[in-house]
């Protein structure tokens, strides 16, 4: 039953899946079989196009004895949660990376899901995060790099990168070779039916953020995301974010280590904060991620 799927993420909506994943599959040696098994089928992150692989592994590998140090926080605000893969990529179990995401829910309105890539040496990597879009049509701005899924008289959603200048994006929807890839099972116990896949990419040597807003959207409705910018700071990133009611939210990430992340006058040794500015200038909600 195991699925190489760490830190994977499903999204619902509007009474509706948004964001899905493989899921199951007849227990069969098919390639549908092996495609919800692996990685690609599932909304997390590959690096160097190799898989999480801990199959087979050790069983004091995979069992804990004490509690996890993942944080999981729930407030009026807002809801968080992280986690870490580290176990290993591909056939060899190439120790290439740590993958720590961590995922923030500023409610009632979108999500934040944000990925930070640590590889063990100083190489440049390539770091492919693949999203399953249950959504039938889909368009991506050529300005902004945000993949727009809706279908007919159902909730759709954005995925709307940060910092999209350092990321390209690439949709499959019902690929067999080179590999399987934008798939979900439907029609039948032994049938699968496409699904849009943006998969976002970026190369670079050194620790990466990459970083979403996914938001959804109610039927018919448009993205709406106005502005998204972002930039590197001293010791971190820091995003603008403007929707079309005029609400802005400037968001900083702070680098490992104890220093702390600076953007213009604000100064913060928070892991994540976001501060919230209503339309009439006026301050809302900060959320603050120790």
């Amino acid at each position: 039953h195991q699925h190489e799927d760490k830190l994977s993420i499903l999204v619902h909506a509007y009474g509706k899946r948004l964001l899905t994943e493989g899921g199951i599959y007849a227990y069969d040696s098919s390639p549908s079989r092996r495609y919800v098994l692996s990685t690609r089928a599932h909304n997390t992150t590959m690096v160097d196009g190799l898989e999480q692989s801990r199959r087979g592994a050790p069983r004091d590998t995979y069992i804990s004895k004490a509690p996890l140090e993942n944080r999981w926080v729930t407030a009026d605000t807002h809801d968080y949660a992280e986690g870490w893969y580290d176990e290993g990529y591909g056939k060899e179990k190439q120790k290439i990376a740590t993958h720590h995401r961590r995922v923030l829910f500023v409610k009632p309105r979108f999500w934040l899901v944000i990925d930070r890539l640590l590889p063990n040496d100083g190489e440049s990597h390539r770091y492919d995060a693949i999203f399953h879009a249950l959504t039938e049509d889909y368009a991506v701005g050529v300005q902004t790099g945000a993949f727009v899924g809706t279908s007919d008289g159902e909730a759709g959603l954005v995925i709307q990168p940060l910092g999209h200048e350092n990321m390209s994006v690439e949709v499959i929807s019902g690929q067999k070779e080179p590999v399987f890839q934008g798939w979900v099972p439907g029609g039948g116990k032994y049938s699968v039916v496409p699904v849009p896949t943006p998969i976002f990419t970026t190369k670079a040597a050194g620790p990466v953020t990459m970083a979403w807003i996914i938001q959804p959207l109610r039927p018919g409705q448009s993205s709406p995301i106005r502005r998204c910018v972002t930039r590197a700071v001293e010791n971190g990133e820091a995003s603008d974010i403007t929707f079309a009611d005029g609400t802005n939210y400037r968001l900083l990430l702070r680098h490992e280590g104890d220093a702390p992340v600076r953007a213009g006058e604000t100064t913060s040794t928070a892991s994540i904060s976001l501060m919230e500015q209503r339309a009439d200038g006026s301050h809302g909600d900060l959320i603050v991620i120790e």
